[in-house]
């Protein structure tokens, strides 16, 4: 299983930042290197099977689940997505609550031993790992070193020497974090009590995000990106509560 570490990854992603400013001030270059970097990324999303849109704690989840049981992935993902969607459990994929959370994987796997767990520090995370597998709440940073607005979820799968070794977006690959910066990013979410739906709709998507998702599961982008058009003026002048901090949602292991 490869094991990439977090510096790797942001240094990858500043280069194509780069790469895309430049080619701002050439409209015809963006085009045709957004086709080209969507489809080249819709490939590898598509072979590792990413995340597609907000939807990391469905993601977390069902990799958890996966470790536990033996599940198709991509099948259960789109099922308790637009299941859970349908049943307004969630507006677009997203999931603000570790209660939500909880709901989603004891209705839906309801023969797996999960439950909401409490922590402070690296001690206690450390502890909650001998047994567990969590989905774990974050808010992360820029590249640039800014807060961002929208939290977010790890699959933590063990902690190893200083390091926690989880997976994220491409849920096939392990990556590497310190411990204290794990535990910060799940500190940071106390800035956050609601999340703005305007400032979500006020970003807009690159070409290339949207042709990469189209690629790796169109089945699924379609629908969230259609739950995405309907709801946007239900949802422009709407706050989420957010409260996960300090939480984690545990996924028993298997005894050996």
């Amino acid at each position: 299983m490869m094991i990439l570490s977090q510096d790797f990854i942001f240094k990858t992603m500043e280069v194509l930042f780069y790469i895309f400013l430049a080619c701002l001030a050439f409209p015809i270059i963006y085009i045709v290197v957004s086709l080209l970097i969507g489809f080249v990324v819709g490939i590898i999303y598509k072979i590792f099977y990413t995340q597609i849109g907000p939807t990391c704690g469905y993601y977390g989840l069902v990799y958890a689940i996966g470790k536990v049981k033996d599940i198709n992935l991509k099948q259960e993902v789109r099922r308790i997505i637009k299941c859970s969607i349908d049943e307004d459990k969630s507006y677009v994929g997203e999931i603000f609550e570790i209660n939500k959370l909880s709901e989603i994987a004891e209705k839906y796997f309801p023969d797996i031993d999960t439950s909401i767990k409490t922590f402070n520090g690296i001690e206690e995370l450390d502890e909650l790992l001998k047994n567990h597998y969590l989905v774990y709440p974050v808010l992360r940073k820029s590249l640039f070193g800014k807060l961002g607005d929208t939290p977010h979820y790890y699959f933590i799968e063990e902690a190893k020497k200083g390091k926690y070794i989880y997976k994220t977006e491409i849920f096939k690959i392990r990556l590497t974090k310190k411990k204290s910066e794990m535990v910060e990013e799940n500190v940071n979410l106390k800035q956050l009590d609601y999340f703005c739906w305007n400032c979500y709709y006020k970003k807009k998507r690159s070409l290339f995000v949207s042709i990469a998702y189209y690629i790796a599961d169109w089945n699924l982008y379609s629908f969230l990106n259609k739950q995405y058009k309907d709801k946007k003026k239900v949802l422009l002048n709407q706050y989420s509560k957010i409260d996960m901090a300090g939480k984690a949602l545990a996924i028993r292991k298997k005894k050996l």
